[in-house]
């Protein structure tokens, strides 16, 4: 199985779909966050992303918000002003796009929200 899964991720072409998405995600976000006041900065590599918030009051109402629109997040345990976006490698672009702007929806909500 461990094989299996290395001979997967080691793939060229892959590594490379997931680095597409990755900066297709990362687009998105940026694109729809940029003028929030509530986000810090967006960053990461491939489909590791982190979104960094002023505060952490953001992170837990996004999350709420989050949840009602059926996006799924982590949160960060070194960093309590971070959300972790870690779509699957195997999702297609439709849906990531789908997501990523659902995750945008929750956060702009959130925002809104507190203010």
């Amino acid at each position: 199985m461990v094989n299996a899964v290395l001979d997967v991720v080691s793939d060229p072409a892959f590594c490379e779909r997931v680095n597409e998405l990755g900066q297709v995600a990362m687009d998105i976000l940026r694109k729809r966050l940029q003028d929030c006041p509530a986000v810090a900065e967006v960053r990461g590599s491939g489909l590791m992303i982190g979104v960094e918030f002023t505060s952490s009051n953001y992170v837990a109402q996004t999350l709420i918000e989050a949840a009602h629109r059926n996006v799924l997040l982590a949160f960060c345990l070194s960093a309590t002003r971070v959300l972790r976006v870690y779509p699957d490698a195997t999702i297609t672009r439709d849906d990531l796009e789908q997501g990523i702007n659902s995750f945008c929806d929750a956060v702009d909500a959130a925002y809104r929200s507190i203010q």
